[in-house]
């Protein structure tokens, strides 16, 4: 039982950590990937840029869809 709990508060102590600041990083990524579009626009790109460009972007859908799925479950702990 005693391993269970620690199991248990070790999940939340993750759980928080990674879902704390979800916008914030989701606002960082989108500057980020803006100054890569700019930069882009004016001068080609290396191919560690293009690289970090898809990082980023593939990094952006994932948080979003995880925004998206918090937001859905608190929603319907509001309507319960």
């Amino acid at each position: 039982m005693k391993e269970k709990l620690k199991l248990k508060s070790a999940l939340k102590d993750w759980h928080t950590t990674h879902t704390k600041n979800l916008q914030g990083m989701i606002n960082s990524l989108i500057s980020h990937i803006d100054v890569l579009e700019l930069r882009g626009e004016v001068n080609v790109l290396s191919e560690v840029e293009v690289a970090e460009l898809h990082t980023m972007t593939n990094d952006l859908h994932s948080l979003s869809r995880t925004n998206a799925s918090i937001m859905w479950q608190q929603s319907r702990l509001l309507w319960l």
